[in-house]
């Protein structure tokens, strides 16, 4: 668990549809989870408009509603004997 809160690593998540028209998918919106966030086990996140920003540019980050919206999820953070996967 404290190598989880040494880590600086990020998962994005992406909310993708398809486009019939154009025949492609595009991203609706997306979520950010952070290895503290892992670490604490929490469980809602905030849900943001595309486009997805890689460098985490808070300036450019914009909810997806003005509503409170978040997404629910249950981390389960499993330890392993061999730690060199972390």
């Amino acid at each position: 668990m404290e190598k989880l809160l040494k880590c600086k690593g990020v998962i994005f998540l992406q909310f993708m549809h398809y486009k019939m028209k154009a025949k492609k998918t595009s991203c609706h919106a997306w979520i950010m989870i952070t290895c503290e966030d892992i670490a604490m086990k929490m469980r809602t996140f905030e849900i943001y408009k595309k486009p997805v920003h890689y460098r985490m540019n808070k300036s450019k980050m914009k909810l997806a509603s003005a509503l409170d919206l978040y997404g629910h999820a249950r981390i389960k953070v499993h330890q392993h004997d061999d730690e060199s996967w972390l």
